[in-house]
């Protein structure tokens, strides 16, 4: 059996899971930049709840199902997410996904937010593999997306895509 210590601070650890988030995210959008995040009228009502109070998991299930997402009951993964002081090409991008939906996640430079990430079941053609996150910043959606673990993923903002609108 091989032991390994090692001595890292919670920021240090933190950072480096923003980091890796990062770049996963950098990746998902240089192949696939398809502007499906995009805010429309039919979502202005749901956007409108942006600074609602999420303390409970089924609060944010409610919040993700009055977007039309079927998640699972719990999430899969809690995690405290540093946001960087200092925003790269690639946090950039993700923050104008950001924007289009409502929400800027300049506000929180510098601040460890809480990303909760659940599954989803019913994105259309994609039965597995994507993930719904919500980024929290004393209970305050701050950030989300909806998005594919796949290598040939995707990433988008809370709307629904328009083919599945209106669709059970």
């Amino acid at each position: 059996m091989l032991s390994i210590s090692l001595r890292i601070t919670k920021k240090k650890l933190a950072a480096l899971g923003i980091a890796a988030v990062l770049l996963g995210t950098g990746a998902v959008f240089a192949a696939n930049s398809t502007g499906a995040g995009a805010a429309s009228p039919e979502s202005a009502q749901a956007m409108s709840v942006t600074q609602a109070t999420l303390k409970t998991d089924e609060e944010r299930v409610n919040y993700l199902r009055q977007f039309g997402w079927e998640v699972s009951a719990e999430p899969i993964e809690v995690k405290e997410v540093l946001i960087p002081q200092e925003f790269d090409a690639v946090m950039e991008q993700y923050n104008a996904v950001q924007k289009q939906q409502g929400l800027d996640l300049l506000r929180c430079r510098g601040k460890t937010v809480r990303r909760y990430t659940y599954a989803v079941s019913n994105y259309p053609d994609k039965p597995d593999y994507v993930r719904a996150d919500l980024f929290l910043y004393r209970d305050k959606v701050v950030g989300a997306d909806i998005c594919s673990t796949q290598l040939d993923g995707f990433l988008h903002g809370l709307e629904m895509p328009k083919q599945t609108q209106g669709e059970s």
